[in-house]
């Protein structure tokens, strides 16, 4: 817990919101810290950090109190790893992918959509990540275009008019086959060089509790998972993080071959 905690100072404020988010759910505390309220451009920053600060200050105030929740964190860190739920999605040509077919190496599960802002700067680290990692990682996109823009939801509204970016809206006014094309328009736009698998009634993300993008999920090569974490990160944090988290991993799965 102290830990986590301390992540609040984390230069990242993508980072601070995972953080302030995790620790809203472990506590019940709520100072408004939400990743949708962040924007492409920064819009939204001004607010959120001012949250973050509310949070340090509550931490600080209750520091006494972490010592005392460290054996509880331990003890979860502890807890056997579950396996994953398995599913089985369509690809941007229609073909299926099962996730317990992909044993053996880990696999990096992006939950984002077209019409999220928030997870259109991860697009290319994952871009750079599958392209140092190889074959020794599977990353695969989840896209959950087709549901309604979660954030728009939040604040009274029915679009981000996010103009050529895409804003799809509800899968049965557009059918499989225009989803397709606006998220395979999308992706080829943006490189992306990962399966890009559809979800447009959200089944597999609320299995995964991926519903505020863009949420990521870490599953070893044994089909367990070892890390959920919402917002975005760099190629190079993906890595650390993948190779922190896979006790058994000797090198950087975008380092060299061995």
């Amino acid at each position: 817990m102290a830990d986590v905690s301390a992540l609040l100072d984390h230069p990242e404020l993508t980072v601070n919101v995972a953080v302030a988010q995790t620790l809203r759910n472990w506590t019940g505390v709520d100072f408004g810290v939400r990743l949708s309220t962040l924007g492409l451009e920064g819009e939204g920053a001004e607010e959120t950090e001012e949250g973050i600060g509310r949070w340090r200050a509550w931490r600080d105030e209750n520091r006494a109190d972490w010592q005392d929740l460290a054996p509880v964190a331990a003890a979860e860190r502890s807890v056997p790893l579950l396996e994953a739920p398995d599913f089985e999605l369509p690809t941007l040509k229609g073909e299926p992918v099962r996730l317990s077919q992909l044993r053996g190496r880990p696999v990096l599960i992006n939950f984002w959509a077209t019409w999220c802002s928030s997870c259109w700067p991860e697009i290319p680290e994952l871009v750079a990540l599958q392209n140092r990692a190889g074959e020794r990682l599977t990353i695969l996109g989840i896209s959950l275009d087709g549901l309604p823009d979660q954030h728009a939801i939040d604040h009274g509204h029915s679009h981000h008019g996010h103009g050529e970016e895409g804003d799809p809206g509800d899968a049965n006014a557009h059918g499989m086959s225009d989803l397709r094309k606006l998220v395979g328009g999308f992706a080829e736009s943006k490189g992306m060089n990962y399966p890009v698998l559809l979800d447009p009634e959200g089944r597999v993300s609320m299995r995964y509790q991926g519903n505020e993008l863009p949420v990521n999920v870490l599953i070893d090569a044994e089909g367990r998972v070892v890390r959920r974490f919402i917002g975005g990160r760099s190629a190079n944090a993906f890595d650390d993080m993948i190779l922190a988290s896979l006790p058994d991993s000797k090198t950087s799965v975008a380092g060299p071959t061995p």
